[in-house]
């Protein structure tokens, strides 16, 4: 009976949105490799269920199609895209063929140019770009400023910015 919930997304090796949170299959699948290396054939014979416990064995990797036909009426799904703007023309795909409502799903990412991608070429959807001016993603790049990152979100014609990512 929740309002809504929220899942991670990635990319197939061969170019398919699947739910998976981690970009090493390490965790959740028990095995070395990284699940962008992977088709989506190959991607279903992961058994992402036992690492949690043996009642979850199993337990298969879904397709984002799959996940967003499970949406109730008057529900949403908070779609966090884990991969650079490659996804969005395979996520515009997706999108269109679910039958969704664009006030169904809202996207958020911690990568500005997936949001901004998105927003400009669905931009009936709302779209979040997730960040922390206290704990960048990359210590390696100048941190950036509450302003800077409230001046991106409204250049980027973005919906919400959430500023506790990494915080």
């Amino acid at each position: 009976k929740a309002d809504a919930v929220e899942i991670d997304v990635m990319l197939s090796r061969d170019g398919r949105i699947v739910l998976f949170h981690d970009k090493s299959l390490n965790r959740l699948a028990g095995r070395d490799g990284k699940l962008a290396d992977l088709t989506l054939d190959e991607i279903r014979q992961l058994d992402v269920g036992q690492w949690k416990s043996p009642e979850w064995t199993g337990e298969r990797v879904p397709l984002l199609a799959e996940a967003l036909a499970t949406i109730p009426a008057g529900k949403r799904m908070f779609v966090e895209l884990k991969t650079g703007p490659e996804i969005v023309p395979e996520l515009k795909r997706v999108v269109a063929a679910s039958g969704k409502a664009p006030d169904q799903i809202f996207f958020i990412s911690f990568n500005y140019d997936t949001c901004t991608r998105i927003k400009r070429e669905i931009p009936q959807y709302q779209v979040a770009h997730i960040s922390s001016y206290r704990n960048p993603p990359d210590p390696s790049k100048p941190t950036p400023t509450i302003e800077k990152l409230i001046a991106g979100a409204e250049a980027g014609k973005l919906d919400a910015l959430d500023l506790d990512g990494n915080g």
